[in-house]
């Protein structure tokens, strides 16, 4: 990683990611507001479970962002290892490390570029946060981009494509106090925007087979 970039790590909790409450999340974001001035880009390993949810919130909590903060992780899901006897120990730390060095390589050099916001890398995958569809098969776990694609390409390293926000020097607003409510609308035809409020400030579409 240090010939990609000069990189520090800080340890905020060795939590799983399925236990990431909303009070760490606000505490990611007031780190990353801490030490905003001092870096060109965050990276965040987090596992792969719930970290849609947690990667959402902070981008609804720290927004006018003009740096990357990049999620990331294995993306091996527990139940690939399910199988008694296929995977020793050592063999399933393997795969994971293998996976997540990968992931990391990925992501601190997409630190370094001209992009921000907040962005899930894992993989060949690198998506705005909140644009992102969970993908999952027994093998891995992926995110998908809904509706405009990645915002890069990783070939020969990485390319940025045109859906990328780019870098600027505005500073970030970090608001912890950011509500969690949701309001969850079934997506029927007859839907329009006239049926929402002018105070809403998140809304859950459910859809359906594949609308």
């Amino acid at each position: 990683l240090q010939l990609v970039a000069q990189v520090d790590i800080h340890v905020l909790t060795q939590l799983a990611g399925a236990d990431v409450t909303f009070d760490l999340s606000a505490q990611i974001g007031a780190h990353i507001m801490q030490h905003y001035t001092a870096y060109d880009g965050f990276v965040v390993i987090h596992s792969i479970d719930n970290v849609v949810y947690t990667a959402n919130l902070l981008a609804f909590q720290l927004t006018k962002l003009g740096k990357p903060v990049v999620f990331t992780g294995t993306t091996i899901p527990e139940q690939f290892f399910n199988f008694p006897g296929n995977f020793s120990a050592q063999e399933q730390i393997s795969y994971r490390e293998m996976s997540l060095r990968t992931s990391l390589v990925t992501s601190v050099q997409l630190a370094t570029l001209n992009c921000s916001g907040v962005i899930l890398a894992f993989g060949s995958h690198i998506i705005q946060a909140v644009r992102a569809v969970e993908q999952i098969t027994p093998e891995q776990i992926s995110f998908l981009a809904w509706p405009d694609g990645e915002i890069a390409m990783v070939r020969f390293g990485i390319e940025l494509t045109s859906h990328v926000s780019k870098r600027h020097n505005d500073p970030p607003v970090f608001d912890e106090r950011f509500s969690t409510e949701v309001i969850v609308l079934p997506r029927y035809p007859e839907f329009t925007l006239a049926h929402l409020s002018s105070a809403t400030r998140a809304v859950l579409l459910p859809t359906f087979q594949e609308q």
